[in-house]
């Protein structure tokens, strides 16, 4: 099971980001940051060994697995606790789902409420074991990684 779900596309922009469970979600919060990490550990991966794709990242007590649709440039990744097996399978199942209601929907301007049904299809597929604990609003305009810190630094 997921402790976390995050949908983003490539350039960082958060789609879809909810705590499950997970106690490094409920200690840090602040999703968008997480989304703009998990894109840029995607870009380094392909810009600096030439990866086209990532599979898991693994810290002390938590692995990232990653799934990636080139095309559409969409990142899913399950934050799951260490210990956990692999989830591609569920990841595959996932994105295939998520790209048949919502791949048109990928790049539009989107209401917070866009990606909402999805949290029952991750209940039906067994991804997670109960409804979110918290989650992110969509940006309502592309704003790059650096631009967002910035400006939540200024003083």
């Amino acid at each position: 099971m997921a402790d976390d779900v995050f949908i983003l596309q490539t350039s960082g922009v958060p789609l879809f980001a909810k705590c499950y469970g997970g106690d490094y979600c409920k200690l840090h919060p602040d999703h968008a940051l997480q989304t703009g990490f998990l894109a840029a550990m995607y870009s380094f991966a392909e810009e600096s060994f030439g990866q086209d794709e990532l599979k898991s990242v693994i810290f002390n007590d938590i692995r990232l697995d990653f799934k990636i649709d080139k095309e559409k440039e969409i990142i899913m990744v399950f934050a799951n606790p260490l210990g956990t097996e692999m989830v591609e399978d569920r990841l595959n199942q996932a994105m295939i789902i998520f790209l048949e209601k919502y791949g048109s929907k990928v790049g539009d301007i989107v209401k917070e409420d866009t990606f909402q049904e999805f949290e029952g299809d991750l209940l039906n597929l067994n991804i997670v074991r109960s409804q979110a604990m918290g989650n992110i609003s969509p940006r309502k305009k592309k704003e790059s990684l650096w631009k967002r810190l910035k400006s939540r630094f200024k003083r």
